[in-house]
């Protein structure tokens, strides 16, 4: 069975991590490092995202907490991912090499979210 909950800790430490990222590459003139970084952040959201996916197919599983915990996701998590997609996409426009190289795949993710999303408000509407 997958811990939502701990995907979830995981999630939200990824993202404050992304937000400090994107200050710092505000601040510096040694961004590849950074950039990296953030690639790595965003493929790791990824594979929570895929995870957090697949307890659409075990549908057993579904408990009042874990559809608590997937209406959270829905609401602030995958906004706050959406949020970072927005602002890496922005950043691969203003000429950002590795973010820049890599926008296609970014575009991708950020229309997955938003199928996830939707999928996620539906189960819990029904």
């Amino acid at each position: 069975m997958i811990d939502i909950e701990s995907l979830l800790d995981q999630h939200v430490k990824i993202i404050k991590r992304l937000e400090q990222l994107f200050e710092k590459l505000d601040e510096t003139e040694e961004v590849e490092e950074i950039e990296k970084e953030i690639i790595h952040l965003l493929w790791r959201l990824s594979i929570i995202r895929r995870k957090i996916r697949k307890l659409f197919i075990q549908k057993e599983t579904y408990t009042d907490d874990t559809l608590t915990l997937l209406e959270y996701y829905s609401l602030i998590g995958l906004s706050e991912e959406e949020d970072i997609l927005q602002k890496v996409l922005e950043y691969g426009s203003k000429g950002y090499k590795l973010l820049s190289s890599r926008r296609e795949e970014f575009q991708e993710n950020l229309e997955e979210l938003k199928r996830l999303k939707d999928r996620i408000e539906e189960l819990l509407t029904s």
